[in-house]
């Protein structure tokens, strides 16, 4: 089955102390980090605006790794995360924008030289943005993405448009929704899975069918409630 991966290897890590490696001049928000296949625990806020948005705790998308809404300042209604790479747990990671280094804590005697670490860039996979659609995907794979790196609340890795047909493919790990579909729009087949937020989502779209699909431990993030959800099928 080909695999698209929103993803890129890396190797250039440099030994920080302990269990801490660091990659310099590194200027994208990554929003995932892989190591041989295990998502490592994103530590602080994945944008700006997320940071900005700890309002109480009904009414938060994303609080950081370690932290509660019991944590929101009642002055600021923000939480204030210091800088994670001071004190990392094993198996996290955290990008620096400030001094453009990506942090990976992994543990003591595991070195990223005998392992695949892939980190995640591209802000989603494939996207069918045409009116027509009518596009048909089959025995596809599409992993790993970087969305809330460019846009406030996430976008999906895949999106399928208006009479498409998306099946036997494989929709997973995406940092913000798996897949995105349009109107008379057809899933079969499918495993969405491990996404950040969402795992299928569609909005103001209508006819559409979901059939023999796994959609599967999505909301990674542990996002609010609010947003959410495995299936998420909104009527305009």
């Amino acid at each position: 089955m080909p695999v698209f991966k929103g993803s890129w290897p890396v190797t250039n890590w440099v030994h920080q102390s302990g269990p801490v490696w660091r990659a310099f001049n590194w200027t994208n928000n990554s929003q995932q980090v892989f190591v041989n296949g295990r998502l490592l625990q994103q530590l602080g806020w994945p944008n700006d605006y997320v940071s900005r948005q700890a309002c109480a705790c009904w009414n938060w998308l994303y609080i950081p790794y370690g932290y509660s809404c019991n944590d929101i300042n009642p002055a600021t209604m923000t939480i204030d995360v210091g800088n994670p790479s001071t004190n990392m747990p094993p198996w996290s990671f955290y990008y620096d924008a400030a001094s453009t280094s990506l942090y990976m804590c992994l543990t003591n005697g595991f070195a990223p030289a005998s392992a695949l670490v892939e980190v995640s860039t591209e802000p989603g996979i494939f996207f069918d943005n045409t009116v027509s659609g009518w596009l048909y995907l089959k025995g596809l794979t599409f992993l790993h993405s970087s969305t809330l790196t460019v846009t406030y609340f996430g976008w999906p890795n895949v999106i399928v448009s208006y009479n498409g047909i998306i099946e036997d493919c494989e929709v997973s790990w995406g940092d913000g929704y798996g897949l995105f579909v349009r109107s008379n729009s057809r899933v079969s087949r499918c495993r969405v899975n491990h996404n950040g937020i969402i795992g299928v989502n569609s909005s103001a779209h209508t006819n559409i069918l979901i059939e023999d699909s796994f959609v599967l431990s999505n909301n990674v993030r542990e996002c609010h409630q609010n947003y959410a959800r495995a299936v998420g099928l909104i009527p305009n």
